[in-house]
């Protein structure tokens, strides 16, 4: 099982950037937090 702080990493290292260029404008919090929790599942 991968380590919390490694999907975190994940998450902000390479989900964040490719969603935020894929829509085209920055992510805002609660979209972060929404995906971040989808990550995890």
């Amino acid at each position: 099982m991968r380590k919390v702080s490694q999907i975190w990493f994940n998450i902000q290292g390479f989900l964040f950037p490719f969603m935020e260029k894929e829509i085209e404008e920055p992510l805002t919090e609660k979209l972060r937090q929404l995906v971040a929790t989808l990550e995890l599942i």
